[in-house]
């Protein structure tokens, strides 16, 4: 074999192989929306890179898991927001990397498949109380300053007097954080309220996601694109500290078999979602 050949092969050989890092633990918290897929992601990644551990806490939310970014307790948080004027420190990024579907949920066993937009409004307004069964509405609400709550409001010119209608009901529960508002969907017959079809599809939940004016969130294939109602998710880190192994993780979300497990598990790859007219 000829030295030109020789080096060619192992050139090839170097590229295909995975990368070999030391031991390291990569810290990735933040938005409940992203952490299930964070955790598909990371066990798929520490497959093709011994030594390495992507450690996904539970979620912080957006705020939270920004905040431990800038305080050097995360290494990526993930955010259901663009980050904001004032959490931005030197080298701070904040990259698009998929995007969910925003749907309104209910217990498994509810046979109510879809409502109208004008039903989702009423229900918020106290207007509308029992499904078509006859039987009551559980109302889910969010806490007010949460990011799930500003995407509800900014859905129809009367969603944000619904929403601040159905704070003042009693006897309303609210989800902490998005994976207790999905627990108690989950739990509960007849629950109705706001999550993430990313936690549907990647943490297996036992819950509904309804139809909204006959449109659903969920294709033959994962989350359907003609639904009207998704949410960004942002990848967010500070550049300077990047490891070599958090570089390659980064890379990892966006590659070809990051993106299935993605598109497999309730997102729409960010690829893919501006690609479409």
């Amino acid at each position: 074999m000829s030295g030109f050949r020789f080096v060619a092969i192992m050139a090839v050989l170097a590229f295909l192989a995975p990368a070999v890092f030391a031991e390291e633990t990569i810290r990735v918290s933040g938005t409940g929306a992203a952490v299930g897929g964070m955790k598909l992601l990371g066990e798929a990644f520490g497959k093709k890179h011994t030594g390495v551990k992507v450690n996904v806490s539970p979620s912080l939310g957006s705020t939270g898991g920004i905040m431990a970014l800038d305080a050097g307790k995360l290494d990526i948080a993930v955010s259901a927001r663009p980050v904001k004027d004032e959490e931005k420190i030197p080298g701070l990024v904040g990259k698009p990397y998929a995007k969910a579907p925003f749907i309104f949920a209910t217990s498994s066993s509810n046979p109510t498949n879809g409502l109208g937009l004008s039903e989702i409004q009423d229900i918020y307004a106290g207007k509308k109380t029992t499904w078509p069964d006859g039987k009551r509405i559980f109302l889910v609400l969010r806490p007010a300053a949460d990011v799930f709550t500003g995407f509800l409001e900014k859905i129809s010119p009367g969603m944000k007097d619904a929403v601040e209608s159905s704070k003042k009901r009693p006897g309303m529960f609210t989800g902490i954080t998005d994976q207790d508002a999905a627990d108690q969907i989950e739990r509960t017959p007849g629950s109705f309220g706001v999550t993430s079809y990313s936690i549907v599809a990647s943490e297996k939940r036992n819950i509904k996601p309804l139809a909204v004016d006959g449109i659903s969130p969920v294709g033959k294939h994962g989350a359907n694109e003609k639904y009207p109602y998704f949410m960004t998710l942002y990848l967010v880190y500070v550049k300077g500290r990047n490891t070599a192994a958090i570089e390659s993780f980064i890379e990892f979300i966006d590659s070809e078999e990051g993106e299935k497990i993605l598109g497999r598990n309730g997102h729409i790859p960010i690829r893919k979602a501006q690609a479409r007219p």
